[in-house]
């Protein structure tokens, strides 16, 4: 077959595609439709409308597969957002817990130096004040 001429037949494939898509409301062609169809149509016989159909439901599968692929990768991809949504916002949890235990640490430390440098003050304090009393020629 001519290559011209196969180039002319796939793009009329395509034609009646779009036609007959676009009169079932864009659903798939029926057996009946496209027979009629394209029998109407000059020069095509039997062997040629059986080649166009088997080209047409080649076609028609190919475009289906990358539909279902691409439909696959999105719901793929969808749920990898999903899980790597939820892992930040646990991540962000941790941290916040992480820091807050920091802190509280970092305010009983702080909390037992303080209590440690009082207790120094006041027997610092008890010291002198014996001191005094004994008036310890030494200090």
């Amino acid at each position: 077959m001519d290559e011209t001429k196969r180039m002319e037949q796939v793009q009329h494939l395509l034609a009646l595609v779009n036609k007959v898509t676009e009169q079932n409301g864009g659903q798939p062609y029926s057996d009946e439709l496209f027979l009629s169809e394209v029998s109407s149509q000059k020069g095509y016989s039997k062997q040629g409308i059986f080649q166009l159909n088997e080209q047409f439901e080649k076609l028609y599968e190919r475009q289906l597969r990358r539909i279902t692929e691409m439909a696959s990768t999105i719901i793929s991809l969808s749920f990898v957002y999903q899980v790597e949504s939820k892992l930040k916002e646990a991540t962000m949890k941790l941290a916040r817990k992480h820091a807050e235990m920091e802190a509280q640490f970092a305010q009983k430390t702080s909390n037992d130096e303080i209590r440690k440098l009082e207790k120094a003050q006041r027997e610092n304090e008890e010291f002198q004040r014996k001191a005094a009393e004994n008036k310890c020629t030494i200090l």
